[in-house]
């Protein structure tokens, strides 16, 4: 690719994308957006190039070149439900190394796995060890959350960052990591978005966040319902002054700082006696029976 403006048009990129990979070509718009987003290719008016990163990448062994590529993807969070299937996965050994089964792994993350054997000696037959520094590295928040803010949306965007640094501050706070579980990606119908299974009595965590930094948000009639059913083991996490354009990695550390999250133990206990004051907002309407 050239390394300078004006770079290739499009046409010609897509035949430059020909000549060079498999696969058809229905693909290459999405891998371009890939490469984009990753930082190695710079785009200006249908136009494309490779950026200073792409260039330093170019310019590495394909082995090195390989782990890069690869450490980019996962940072940017094109593998974030694969990344979390890993750390639920995992032990953690007396020397911070993870470990897990690589049978779940083929499973469970297949492309996250096919990623890890570019490191020499991580994968082995039957487990895969992960030392400690790289562990940390995976399993940061940034990893956790998807790359693309316009595919789901920028309210939910918020929410699925609130509920990453919530689940970043559970499992580093904790002696069991493998105990937090991030429950609503598999179901979202319970009510809450993350287990604390490290005590008999399971903790219930719903996750709120916001641009905003004032305590506001809205829940649901089955968050209502379920943080009344046993009160003492639901509590809600308050991120606020999440900017989705941020760095994941360096807003959490920020906000972190700053205070957050606000932890409200017990909601239905703050709710009852006014410290959290909830509004309707919304009434269900049907059109009533006539009576016979």
């Amino acid at each position: 690719m050239p390394t300078a403006s004006p770079g290739l048009g499009w046409d010609d990129f897509v035949r430059e994308f020909r000549s060079a990979i498999d696969g058809p070509r229905s693909e290459i718009p999405r891998l371009v957006d890939v490469l984009v987003q990753i930082g190695l290719v710079f785009v200006q008016a249908d136009h494309y190039w490779l950026s200073a990163k792409g260039k330093r990448a170019r310019g590495l062994s394909e082995d090195r070149s390989r782990r890069e590529l690869s450490q980019m993807l996962i940072q940017q969070g094109f593998l974030h439900d694969q990344v979390r299937q890993l750390i639920e996965a995992s032990t953690i050994q007396d020397d911070g190394r993870a470990r897990s089964r690589v049978r779940f792994l083929q499973q469970s993350a297949p492309q996250l796995l096919g990623i890890l054997r570019e490191w020499p000696g991580l994968v082995g037959r039957s487990f895969v060890n992960i030392p400690s520094e790289m562990f940390e590295l995976i399993g940061a928040p940034w990893s956790l959350v998807p790359p693309t803010v316009g595919e789901i949306g920028a309210r939910r965007m918020i929410g699925r960052r609130a509920e990453s640094y919530s689940y970043q501050f559970l499992r580093l706070n904790s002696s069991q990591q493998s105990t937090i579980i991030w429950v609503s990606l598999d179901d979202q119908q319970l009510g809450y978005d993350i287990e604390d299974r490290s005590t008999q009595r399971i903790s219930r965590i719903e996750v709120k966040g916001s641009q905003s930094g004032e305590v506001r948000f809205v829940l649901s009639a089955n968050e209502h319902k379920v943080a009344h059913q046993d009160p003492g083991s639901y509590a809600v996490h308050f991120w606020g002054e999440i900017n989705p354009h941020r760095d994941p990695n360096v807003e959490y550390d920020d906000l972190v700082q700053k205070g957050f999250p606000l932890v409200f133990q017990d909601l239905a206990a703050h709710l009852c006696d006014r410290r959290l004051e909830a509004t309707p907002i919304s009434y269900q309407v049907t059109v009533r029976c006539p009576s016979t």
